[in-house]
């Protein structure tokens, strides 16, 4: 699994893959409505900068499409 953060400074590029931590917990699903939340947290990397930063008590609350 893989995540991109790119809104946490202007201009740059924070990324994560296989070999960094995170966690992705899914609180709940309405199959009626077709809405997803749940929380998540991992720390993306800035090859650029060589920086790393936390990301903690994220959120989402999504709408999403059967396939």
């Amino acid at each position: 699994m893989s995540a991109k953060f790119d809104e946490l400074i202007p201009g740059e590029d924070f990324r994560t893959g296989n070999g960094y931590e995170g966690v992705l917990e899914i609180k709940s699903i309405d199959t009626v409505n077709r809405r997803m939340t749940g929380t998540f947290y991992f720390d993306p990397y800035n090859e650029k900068t060589k920086q790393t930063v936390k990301i903690t008590s994220g959120t989402f609350n999504l709408k999403y499409v059967n396939f």
